[in-house]
């Protein structure tokens, strides 16, 4: 009997051993997996943290289409090629719209014309009288006085042959500008000018007025060689650039000046060489 009952002592606290360890191993079993979700949501959220900061960092160094670009702007280098062209279409368009720059005054049918042509056009230089004699030649043409206008067209020539001999380099774009307004004006009284008559008032004086540009551009184009050669080879300039008596006065006057620059350098270079001289003797 007692033996029995120690029996079943034993039983009973093994059994109660046995549930201990189950109940033990499914807390820990919980703990467990427990950890390894929390262990998983951080690991989540770090690539979460990871992805966005990622991302951030991407958008922060990915170039905005307001941030400028280092890519060369074509369109400036198509404007600075176009400069050129627009600046000589600009000058077309003011030689286009010129206009004389004096009026007709005192005209060839007026019993006063005398005073204008010994006194007024005294006071005034052959660009502007020939100016003022194609102002005239107008006046006469719309009248319906053409003897009266050749008069006019008589002193042009005049005029016109001197400034061509004389143009000063200087007013180059002034002679393109007087010429353009003279080349204005006859289109504008080409139609009322008689058919036999074109030729003399028109197509000679359009010739005269091309001249007269191109002395002037040929004028700028001596002024630079002279003034090149008298500072790299006065010899040479003085085969090319010296003046004779029928010379236009302002080459005259440049080969003045140009002279006078030579002789000071020479003299400056006379003085050095006289001390560099000096200074040897003494050593």
């Amino acid at each position: 009997m007692q033996k029995r009952g120690f029996v079943l002592a034993s039983v009973f606290v093994l059994a109660v051993f046995i549930l201990l360890i189950i109940g033990v191993s499914g807390v820990y079993a919980q703990e467990t997996n427990g950890s390894t979700t929390s262990t998983t949501t951080d690991t989540t959220t770090t690539t979460d943290t990871t992805t966005r900061d990622a991302g951030e960092t991407l958008t922060e160094t990915t170039p905005s289409d307001s941030e400028p670009s280092n890519i060369p702007d074509d369109s400036s280098t198509i404007s600075d090629e176009k400069s050129d062209d627009e600046q000589t279409q600009q000058e077309s368009e003011e030689e286009k719209n010129a206009e004389l720059s004096v009026g007709a005054g005192i005209t060839p049918d007026s019993g006063l014309y005398f005073v204008e042509d010994q006194i007024l056009s005294r006071f005034r230089d052959d660009s502007g009288n020939r100016e003022k004699k194609v102002a005239e030649i107008k006046a006469m043409v719309e009248e319906g006085k053409i003897d009266e206008a050749r008069r006019s067209l008589e002193k042009y020539r005049r005029y016109a042959d001197n400034l061509e001999n004389e143009i000063d380099p200087e007013k180059r774009n002034e002679a393109r500008r007087s010429s353009a307004a003279i080349r204005n004006t006859l289109r504008d009284i080409e139609g009322q000018i008689p058919e036999g008559e074109k030729d003399e008032f028109v197509k000679n004086v359009l010739e005269k007025e091309k001249s007269i540009v191109t002395a002037a551009e040929i004028a700028g184009k001596i002024k630079e060689l002279c003034e090149s050669l008298a500072k790299l080879d006065p010899l040479e300039y003085s085969k090319v650039c010296k003046t004779e008596n029928d010379a236009p006065n302002w080459q005259k006057k440049l080969d003045k000046k140009l002279t006078k620059e030579q002789r000071d350098e020479a003299e400056k270079f006379g003085k050095i060489m006289s001390e560099c001289f000096k200074t040897a003797g003494q050593e």
